[in-house]
Parts: structure tokens; C-alpha cells; sequence
């Protein structure tokens, strides 16, 4: 680079060099037109050598509220400079490679001014669909030159400003497998067990005709209700597949759908009011926290775990509570799934598996083999976003 500089300056001297020799042995106003009409550029290209980029400040602005993946993000580049003139000025954002795939142009994130005298500029670009993930604004490089492209100058600043795109969150409506239909009446009634009858009671305006004991407003003369047991209710426990045997084959999309139903279900767990937990490699425990510090986590996670999806569940379920109920996420439908179902089903431990799947009649094979084991099983097809149906449906 340096020697190709040198060689650029070298090239500027001779030529100024020889325009004034032929004026000088030529004469006549043609050769001295000429050797002055480029003099002053060539001779203003050894000041923009010498003109420091750093004068020139640039910053980035762009809106960091909350977003999730696939809407477009909006960035705009603006900067200043000194009343020193330039011909020409390239402004390029310098975009992390995962954003760069999503720009319809490579160029989007660069633009061309000649400012000469004029002290501000700016441009806007749009990332139009955003990936899920952490991600890095780090530098903006500015270029210029002279008019014949004999002085060439580049600085990058640092500009540094991250953003995070959460996962997508689609309308997936929750309904836990086989109890569902009572724990959601119970979960209406007050968490009361309705087959643990522990007294009566005296009827208060709203308690359902069914609940009313007869027998006992008989004998007392006025409406008695029956009064249940509460319950406790069930924690369910989510987890999601990010191992690296899992997706090997199929690919990072499927990945980023079982994350998207991960987070979805997240988002339907805290409508319902349902207790849930998540857990994560680097938890020893496994409190309940709120939904916000899930989507954070589920907007970083990576397919990168190297231990199998089903070894990681059973190592959890260790410390899993026999009301507990299991919500498995993956795209791996395996003869190792159906063994660790079979095996929650033995321990009394109720599952809901929703199967991330590009379709396909061998994936519709699997689901029906994984119905046998008794537990609730839901697909989800990758490629139309949103799409939730159950096996079977057309």
C-alpha cells in the first residue's frame, strides 16, 4: 500500500514536472495554458495528502427500541467536515456480515457526496428484514481523493452501538396436553379440586349450580355450596433444542422456527398466568423469572451446545417435581425422543412436544410414532412463518 502510494505521488511530480518543461521550451499559450489550468489540481491534490480524515466526524443514529426478527430497521449516517473542499466524498457503514446478507445491495450501506464547501451530509438506509440475534454496529469509513485519483485517503472511525432482535412471536395458543381441559376449568374456579370436597359452605352470588350441596340445604333450610381443596399448581418446565447434532442436517432455518415457537410459547405461558421455567446450560437452579429475561436469552441463543438434546433433559429432570409439567421444542424427532418420552410418561410426568419440521411424509411418520407414547405432539411447519397445525391436518 505504501509503496503504491509512493508510486502515485512520484507519478504527480513528474507529470507537473514535464508540463513545465514543455512550457518552458514551447512557449505560445496553448503549453502554458495548459500548465496552468492543471498545476493548481494536482498541486490541491498534495493538500488533500496532507488533510487529516479525522477532522471529519460522523455518527450513527439509529432506533434501539424493541424489535423482533423480520421487520426493517431504519439507519441513518450523518456527519460534518471543515470548510476545506473536497471533489468527493464515500461514506460506508461497516455492517456485521449478518446484516450484510439481508441488504438488497451490498452498496445500500454506502453513499457518494461532493461536497466541496458544504460542511454537513447524510444518507439513510433500511435493513428491510432483521435476523434474530445480538448485533454489533462497529465502524463507518470515509474515502476521498483528488480529481484524478492520483491521491487516494481512507480512515475508519469507531462507532460503536449494539442492537437486539428478539425472536418472532406467533400466535400459538396454549393448551397443555391431557389434563388441560380441567386444569384450565380448575385454574377458572380458583385452583379448586373439584374431587377433594372438604366441607360446605354457605352459597355466595356466583358459585356455579353444580357445586351446590344438596343433601346439606335440605337438611339446613338454605342453598349450602360445596368447598374444595386447592390445589397446587403445575410448573411446567420448557425446554428448547439447541444442540448442534440436531440441526446439522437441518439447517439453521428450523432453528430459528423452534426458537420463534419457544419464544411464543414464553409469550402464551405469561398471558395464561402459567408458573413456567426455562432452563439454560449455565443454571444451577431453576427459578422462575420474568418472561422479559427469557426473550433476552432466546434473542442470543445459539445451536452450539454439544452435549444431545435429550441428554440435557434428562440431566434436568433430575431436579424436576412430580406436578411438573414438560414442554419439549425441537426439530430433531428421533428414536431417542420417543425413548425419553416413553420414559416421562412411566414417571407420571405429562409432555407436549411441538416438532419443528420442514414437512414432509417421513416427519409424518415420526409425529405418528411419537403419539404413542401417550403425549401431546403438535407440528410446526418452517416455511410458511405463523403456521401451527396438528398432525393429520391438511
Amino acid at each position: 500500500m505504501l509503496v503504491k502510494q509512493t508510486m502515485k505521488w512520484l507519478v504527480s511530480f513528474s507529470l507537473i514536472a514535464m508540463m513545465y518543461a514543455y512550457a518552458m521550451f514551447q512557449g505560445g499559450f496553448v503549453s502554458w495554458f495548459l500548465f496552468y489550468s492543471v498545476a493548481p489540481l494536482i498541486a490541491f491534490a498534495f493538500v488533500i495528502g496532507l488533510f487529516p480524515l479525522k477532522t471529519i466526524k460522523v455518527k450513527r443514529i439509529v432506533f434501539v427500541e424493541p424489535r423482533q426478527a423480520g421487520q426493517p430497521l431504519q439507519v441513518t449516517i450523518e456527519g460534518k467536515k471543515s470548510f476545506f473542499p473536497l471533489f468527493y466524498l464515500i461514506v460506508e457503514d461497516q455492517l456485521p456480515m449478518k446484516l450484510k446478507r439481508q441488504l438488497p445491495h451490498r452498496s445500500s450501506a454506502k453513499a457518494i457526496f461532493f461536497p466541496l464547501f458544504k460542511r454537513s451530509f447524510s444518507f439513510t438506509y433500511t435493513i428491510p428484514s432483521l435476523p434474530r440475534g445480538e448485533h454489533e454496529f462497529s465502524s463507518i469509513l470515509i474515502k476521498t481523493g483528488d480529481l484524478f485519483g492520483f491521491i487516494q485517503k481512507q480512515a475508519v472511525q469507531t462507532v460503536d452501538q449494539k442492537i437486539l432482535v428478539y425472536p418472532q412471536i406467533e400466535a400459538i395458543q396454549w393448551q397443555a396436553h391431557s389434563r388441560a381441559r380441567d386444569d384450565a376449568r380448575i385454574a377458572k374456579t380458583g385452583l379448586l379440586d373439584a374431587s377433594a370436597v372438604v366441607g360446605v359452605r354457605d352459597y355466595v352470588s356466583g358459585d356455579r349450580l353444580a357445586w351446590i350441596d344438596w343433601k346439606s340445604t335440605a337438611k339446613r333450610n338454605k342453598l349450602m355450596t360445596k368447598q374444595f381443596e386447592q390445589r397446587a399448581v403445575e410448573r411446567t418446565l420448557l425446554f428448547l433444542d439447541n444442540s448442534k447434532a440436531s440441526y446439522r442436517s437441518a439447517g439453521s432455518a428450523l432453528f430459528e422456527k423452534a426458537v420463534s415457537v419457544a419464544a411464543s410459547l414464553v409469550s402464551a405461558f405469561e398471558r395464561s398466568g402459567q408458573p413456567f421455567v426455562m432452563p439454560f446450560d449455565s443454571e444451577i437452579g431453576m427459578d422462575e423469572r420474568k418472561p422479559f429475561s427469557y426473550f433476552k436469552r432466546l434473542a442470543k441463543i445459539e445451536a452450539d451446545r454439544e452435549e444431545s438434546f435429550v441428554d440435557a433433559v434428562k440431566r434436568f429432570l433430575v431436579r424436576c417435581e412430580k406436578n411438573s409439567r414438560v414442554v419439549l421444542v425441537s426439530a430433531h424427532a428421533s428414536d431417542e425422543m420417543i425413548q425419553l418420552m416413553t420414559l416421562l410418561a412411566k414417571q407420571n410426568i405429562h409432555v407436549d412436544f411441538y416438532c419443528v419440521t420442514a414437512g414432509g411424509q417421513a416427519s409424518l411418520q415420526m409425529i405418528q410414532r411419537l403419539q404413542t407414547t401417550g403425549a401431546g405432539v403438535h407440528l410446526i411447519v418452517a416455511e410458511k412463518a405463523g403456521e401451527y397445525r396438528e398432525p393429520g391436518e391438511k
